[in-house]
């Protein structure tokens, strides 16, 4: 996340990750010292320092949350207990971070990695004081990531940096500690338009242009310190203000009804902040704090404590996640039946195209019984995958890998009812299934984004299925809700592209209903929203088959109602548009079939042989190439979605495939250009 100039060096390094190179393999730790685990509500301390630092630790932590819940007005909740790895000793500390973030990590305190399957925090023992206020930082960031489906930015990074100023002094903690460099900033430039910064998004320059952060940080800053410690009843008010935003409130509108004023006069309040000679932290006292004690230490098996170092370099999207495997392949030396690492390890045979070395260690995990839901949710993921790469959404016979996948997300869900990467994995089952009720799969959604508000996966396909349900309105929420308003500038990328592929998913729920308007508007609502050229090219050519198909079904129904010369002029006018040629030819038919009946039996009372609607109707034979067109664009996409996920291989078995035997001209050769560049991605000739 971006921070003004100054931060602390753990986010200096997670910038330097976006570029960080294939990090080198990390060599097994010598066994040193034996390493603990402690566990609190909210956290899993993995240790080998002594035990006390590591209760220690949990216990601050702990604290942090507790205070959290006592001074901000929303739900400091995670999901998942965060992984914290405290290193008994600095060398120890950046021989891992190293290997997790590709670089030296020389000189760092900590380092922050958030993934698809947790949150993980790396600290050194040595320097735990000196990390504190950049993992306080980042875990704001996390806790109110999962605590509100919209957080405005100005609170969100003003909370973190609110909270940045955590400490434990004495029996008391101490939060909200006036930021000298904030305040001289502020008094020296003078503050924001607070309209301005009320209205400030992840795509704003205040937020994105290097020059203008500091000035939007110091005063997000500003006003959260307001709220919270400076305003009488400023929390509550914070509070209405939230609650109003959830609704769909304007923020000008949010802020004088909750704050009973507008943000001009707002700000005249915050200018008189500034000037205070004295601005005053919290103290909490820690008896006072809803904190439970946690377990005393338990001593981990190495075996186990390799696999768990192993879990953060697999799942964070910046690291290179091979750097574990020798940790993995000693893990399964010591303990050959260790569901944790033998699912990762299969995990990482997956994302190499190795299905089936991968399909073997699976089964070795799943046959180990494991206690927890992770090894059986890495294994529906790569069925999963697979499952997309096969079907890309389309409608035909659902795959045993589906089934298998269904069958592991509701393992898991017995063995943690809150697991949200089995709850997105049960209704992603759905998404890829066929002539079944939708519904659960739906619930499944809901209650995903329910504990987990950013996961815009789950937002995506939730979006979809509603879509495929016939409830484009709460489609298009759900993108608004959770995708649109992402802290993550690529998962806002996303929200074209998706909003097309909603409405595409509303337009081939309309052709198959037989409603043609309704199809043609959603066709045309997905091609003002894709950015996609490929995509564009698709829809036009099926709005164009959609309406010859709906003129030529026009023709049909004349015949069938007895007027053929009506049907024959319509037909003979159609003729000269067509360009796809299988309804040429199908017009073609007709038209002769009219012109060779007797014209005696060709009036408006006497029907020759009228066209059954039955599956070998013209009707119908249209009906089923606007399905195939429009399951063949869907693989597509998926190939191109795959690609961009650099899944190269997974995309490159549906281009081939649709380049091969695609019935729709324009997707077979967009498919064989993609075939293409993918093959010269993969022979490394790009």
């Amino acid at each position: 996340m971006a921070r003004s100039e100054g931060a602390a060096s753990l986010t200096l390094l997670l910038g330097v990750l976006l570029v960080a190179g294939p990090a080198a393999a990390l060599d097994v730790p010598p066994l040193r010292r034996a390493w603990v685990a402690v566990e609190t509500p909210h956290f899993l301390v993995n240790s080998d320092a002594r035990p006390g630092k590591a209760r220690e630790v949990a216990v601050d932590l702990e604290r942090m949350v507790a205070a959290m819940a006592q001074v901000v007005p929303l739900a400091a909740r995670s999901y998942l207990p965060t992984q914290v790895y405290l290193f008994a000793s600095d060398a120890e500390f950046e021989d891992y971070c190293a290997a997790a973030a590709g670089r030296s990590c020389s000189g760092l305190a900590g380092l922050f990695l958030p993934g698809q399957y947790g949150d993980y925090l790396l600290v050194s023992g040595d320097r735990s004081e000196e990390a504190r206020a950049v993992a306080c930082h980042e875990l704001t960031h996390a806790l109110v990531r999962d605590g509100l489906s919209y957080v405005p930015v100005w609170l969100n990074e003003g909370l973190a940096d609110f909270w940045g100023s955590f400490s434990v002094v004495g029996k008391d903690v101490r939060i909200g500690r006036p930021d000298e460099g904030h305040l001289a900033l502020l008094r020296r430039q003078g503050l924001l338009p607070l309209a301005t910064v009320l209205d400030v998004t992840y795509d704003s320059p205040e937020y994105n242009v290097p020059a203008r952060r500091p000035a939007f940080y110091a005063q997000a800053w500003l006003l959260t310190h307001y709220l919270l410690l400076g305003k009488p009843d400023g929390r509550a008010m914070l509070g209405r203000y939230l609650a109003l935003l959830q609704t769909g409130e304007g923020r000008e509108a949010a802020c004088r009804a909750a704050f009973g004023e507008s943000s001009e006069d707002l700000n005249k309040e915050l200018y008189g902040y500034t000037q205070r000679s004295r601005m005053s932290a919290m103290g909490l006292p820690i008896a006072k704090l809803a904190v439970a004690e946690p377990g005393e230490p338990r001593p981990l098996p190495r075996a186990d404590i390799l696999a768990r170092l192993a879990q953060p370099i697999f799942d964070c999207p910046r690291c290179d996640p091979q750097a574990c495997r020798p940790l993995l392949d000693e893990a399964r030396r010591l303990a050959p039946t260790s569901p944790l690492a033998t699912a990762i390890l299969a995990a990482l045979q997956a994302r190499s195209g190795n299905d089936r070395e991968a399909a073997a260690l699976f089964r070795e995990a799943a046959g180990a019984r494991p206690a927890q839901a992770l090894p059986l949710v890495l294994e529906q993921d790569a069925l999963l995958r697979q499952a997309e790469a096969l079907t890309a959404g389309s409608v035909g016979r659902t795959l045993p890998q589906v089934v298998r996948a269904r069958e592991l997300a509701q393992a898991a869900l017995t063995l943690e009812p809150a697991s949200v990467p089995a709850l997105i994995g049960l209704g992603t089952t759905y998404l890829l299934s066929s002539g079944e009720d939708v519904a659960p799969g739906i619930r499944a959604l809901e209650r995903a984004l329910d504990l987990a508000p950013a996961r815009a996966d789950a937002a995506a396909t939730l979006a979809q299925l509603l879509a495929r349900s016939g409830e484009p309105a709460r489609a298009d929420a759900v993108v608004q809700r959770f995708v649109a308003n992402s802290p993550d500038p690529k998962v806002r990328a996303q929200v074209p592209e998706l909003r097309s592929t909603v409405a595409l998913a509303t337009a081939s729920l309309a052709a198959a209903q037989g409603r043609s308007g309704d199809a043609a508007k959603g066709f045309e609502a997905a091609l003002a929203t894709t950015n996609d050229p490929a995509r564009k090219r698709w829809i036009r050519d099926a709005l164009k088959r959609l309406r010859d198909t709906s003129d030529f079904t026009a023709a049909i129904d004349l015949y069938n109602h007895g007027d053929a010369p009506a049907a024959l002029a319509a037909v003979e006018k159609l003729l000269p548009t067509l360009t796809d040629p299988s309804l040429r030819a199908e017009a073609v038919s007709l038209r002769d079939r009219i012109t060779s009946a007797a014209p005696g039996r060709r009036g408006e009372a006497e029907v020759i042989e009228q066209v059954a609607p039955g599956p070998d109707s013209y009707r119908a034979r249209a009906q089923k190439r606007e399905a195939d067109a429009q399951r063949e664009a869907e693989r597509y996409n998926q190939a191109v979605a795959l690609a961009n996920r650099k899944e190269f291989s997974a995309a490159l078995v549906i281009a081939e495939d649709l380049a091969a035997h695609a019935t729709n001209a324009t997707v077979r050769t967009a498919a064989s250009g993609l075939r293409d560049r993918l093959r010269d991605y993969i022979a490394g000739r790009r």
